[in-house]
């Protein structure tokens, strides 16, 4: 027993030892790179002119205001487009079913009602006509506003160098 005693109490010493030998290596170390901190924080560069930056800070916030007014108003113009062709489509499907009830198969019917159906399908199909030209010379007309406002890209930021 005395020789397990006296080994693990050499085993203790020795543990000990390594850890005092640690501890001191870390101080040494911890004061080195604290030195190297020192030196790091010392040779950065002064921070730029903060006028300068705030100047750039305008610039983008004004670029910025631009785009955001510039989707606006496109959204709108879009929205009106959107209505103006949603109008157009149900005057189409309204012609569509007027055509559709002229080509229709009636009963006989007698002369007199005869000629006023030709005038009234007559009337009908000139109208039809008309309204088909304006609804193109109206789509024209649109694409010709999306063509001439279409939004042009923002400019690439000058380089000051």
């Amino acid at each position: 027993m005395g020789n397990v005693r006296k080994f693990f109490l050499a085993f203790v010493m020795i543990c000990l030892g390594m850890l005092s030998i640690a501890a001191w290596w870390d101080r040494f170390r911890g004061q080195k790179e604290e030195e190297k901190l020192k030196a790091a924080t010392q040779t950065l560069a002064p921070l730029p002119n903060v006028e300068a930056r705030s100047e750039e800070v305008k610039q983008i916030r004004n670029e910025l205001q631009n785009v955001i007014q510039q989707t606006s108003r496109l959204q709108g113009q879009i929205q009106g487009n959107r209505l103006e062709i949603h109008e157009i489509l149900e005057r189409a499907k309204i012609h569509e079913r007027i055509l559709q009830n002229m080509t229709l198969p009636k009963p006989v019917v007698t002369k007199r009602q005869l000629d006023i159906e030709r005038i009234l399908s007559r009337e009908k199909v000139r109208l039809i006509a008309e309204q088909t030209q304006k609804t193109q010379e109206q789509l024209r007309a649109l694409e010709q506003v999306r063509t001439i406002h279409s939004v042009p890209a923002i400019p690439p930021k000058e380089s000051t160098s």
